[in-house]
């Protein structure tokens, strides 16, 4: 998907710079994220088998709450501040924003934005490993 727009962004005229190297932690920080979340959801699910029925839905809000197809600050911007912050403190958003501000206005993206994802990635992925690894002796057994 990358590869793809990158042609596209290229195709649109944006010129490719030493910055949308950056987009490779970014991606590597939202993997460990990722990951993170897929061993919390693969642990629980095996003892709440319900909760599989559940977990699109979830990922579903997320999703649409990152402002993948809108911008948050102009869905928000007569709203007050505080629900802006509290937005942009959704991991899957930063991930967004910062590939989105590397590859098409060619800088980093906000600091803040790398230490949360950097946060998310780095503590999901280790309690996720826990989690999963504390239970390990009763997977497959039914």
């Amino acid at each position: 998907m990358l590869v793809i727009m990158g042609i596209i962004v290229l195709a649109f005229g944006l010129p490719l710079t030493w910055w949308w190297l950056l987009v490779i932690p970014a991606m590597v920080l939202m993997a460990m994220f990722n990951l993170g979340i897929a061993l919390l959801a693969a642990r629980l699910t095996v003892h709440l088998r319900d909760l599989t029925q559940v977990i699109p839905l979830i990922s579903r809000l997320f999703f649409y709450a990152s402002g993948i197809f809108y911008s948050l600050e102009e869905v928000l911007k007569d709203q007050p501040d505080w629900m802006l912050t509290v937005a942009q403190l959704n991991p899957v958003h930063d991930y967004i924003t910062i590939v989105r501000d590397t590859v098409l206005l060619g800088e980093s993206g906000p600091g803040w934005m790398w230490i949360i994802a950097a946060g998310a990635g780095v503590v999901t992925l280790a309690v996720g490993i826990v989690f999963f690894w504390r239970a390990e002796e009763r997977y497959g057994h039914d």
